[in-house]
C-alpha cells in the first residue's frame, strides 16, 4: 500500500516475485503474482524447471498479515497438466523469506513437504486516486475495488 501522489496514502496493486523450492531444492519455481491489496489475494503464473522439464504453473493464493498460501496448478502444454500443489498457511519474514509445509494434492497425495522460499514486491501501481484506476479497468469489477481509494488508518 503505496502514497500515489505523496500525500494520501492510497491502496494500490503490487507486483510480486515468488520464489519457492518444493522438496526443499529441488524444484525450483518462480512465480510473477498480482496482489489485491483490498483483500490479500493474488493470482499470477509461474515455471518449474523439474528433473530439466520447464513446467508453466497457474497460481492463486493470499498473502496479508506477514502470512502467505497458495494452490498451484501445471498447465495444459506441461509434461504433467493438472498436477495442483500448495503451500499451507506460512510466516513471511521481515526480509521476505518464507519456510513452511505443503503437499502435492493432486494426481497423488504427497503431504508434509518443506517449501522455502521468497516473497519481493517488483512494482507498485500508482493511480492518483480510484478514479484513475476505475479509467484504467473499466468495468463493475473496478468500480467496487478499493484500489486507489486512501488508505484508512487503524489508529
Amino acid at each position: 500500500m503505496a502514497s500515489a501522489n505523496g500525500s494520501v496514502s492510497r491502496y494500490q496493486t503490487e507486483t510480486l516475485a515468488i520464489h519457492a523450492n518444493f522438496y526443499g531444492a529441488g524444484t525450483p519455481h518462480d512465480f510473477t503474482v498480482t496482489l489485491n491489496p483490498c483483500d490479500g489475494t493474488f493470482t499470477g503464473t509461474g515455471i518449474v524447471n523439474w528433473e530439466g522439464d520447464h513446467e508453466l504453473e497457474s497460481i492463486t493464493g493470499s498473502y496479508a498479515n506477514g502470512t502467505i498460501s497458495w494452490t498451484a496448478t501445471y498447465l495444459p502444454g506441461s509434461e504433467r497438466p493438472g498436477w495442483v500443489w500448495q503451500l499451507d498457511p506460512t510466516s513471511v519474514a521481515r526480509d521476505g523469506s518464507f519456510s513452511g509445509i505443503g503437499a502435492i494434492t493432486y494426481p497423488f497425495s504427497l503431504p508434509g513437504q518443506t517449501v522455502s522460499g521468497t516473497v519481493r514486491v517488483t512494482s507498485t501501481s500508482s493511480y492518483a486516486n480510484h478514479g484513475a484506476y476505475v479509467s484504467a479497468n473499466p468495468g463493475a469489477d473496478a468500480a467496487h475495488s478499493c484500489i486507489g481509494m486512501p488508505i484508512q488508518s487503524q489508529k
